[in-house]
């Protein structure tokens, strides 16, 4: 099972200054909880995970001709408007360019890994030449910034340390990002859902 990797052994951050050790464990729990959010629903998907780390590494080695990864955020407009990972591509965007992308590993991501799940499995399913392998990303773009990933503004292309949350339940990113969340997740959850339903039927 994956997990976050940040850990330093207690007699460690006891020989710390007394503000490293605060920033030390205030990262831990930051961390623990991430994993606790993504652990509550990772077996539901019949889809392989990798970590933020794992995925770090991968987009890596595409770039240096190894084969070709792609990241997808599957989040809303309005939340990928305040960040999304640096070179990701949104969802639809990545559909109409997949056939053109010839062998490749698609990581998908959202807030915490749930609807990056559900869309890695739909997408695994629909795929029948065999090209494309998906992915969903532990702890999604949550884990990313623990791991110390870098967000990009989609407007200006520049990097930004604000992160959208979804909702508050899940605003736990790492120590020096600026959370924005949705009031009323749930109103906005529904609405998400019915707009799906909608687009379906055209």
């Amino acid at each position: 099972r994956s997990r976050l990797s940040f850990a330093l052994p207690p007699r460690v951050i006891e020989h710390l200054p007394r503000v490293a050790r605060a920033r030390v464990r205030a990262r831990s729990m930051g961390d623990a909880r991430v994993t606790a959010l993504a652990d509550a629903f990772r077996d539901d998907f019949d889809v392989p995970h990798v970590t933020a780390r794992e995925a770090m590494a991968r987009v890596a080695n595409g770039a240096r001709g190894g084969r070709a990864c792609v990241l997808v955020d599957v989040r809303d407009a309005e939340e990928r408007a305040v960040s999304v990972i640096e070179g990701a591509m949104d969802a639809e965007a990545y559909e109409r360019a997949r056939e053109g992308l010839g062998a490749h590993d698609a990581i998908c991501y959202c807030t915490i890994g749930y609807r990056s799940g559900k869309y890695a499995e739909k997408m695994a399913k629909r795929a029948n030449d065999g090209d494309a392998k998906y992915f969903n990303m532990y702890g999604s773009i949550l884990a990313w910034t623990h791991e110390g990933g870098t967000l990009v503004e989609p407007s200006t292309g520049l990097e930004t340390k604000r992160v959208h949350t979804y909702g508050k339940q899940w605003a736990c990113a790492a120590d020096g990002y600026e959370v924005v969340y949705f009031k009323n997740p749930l109103a906005k959850g529904l609405g998400q859902m019915v707009r799906g339903l909608f687009r379906k039927k055209k």
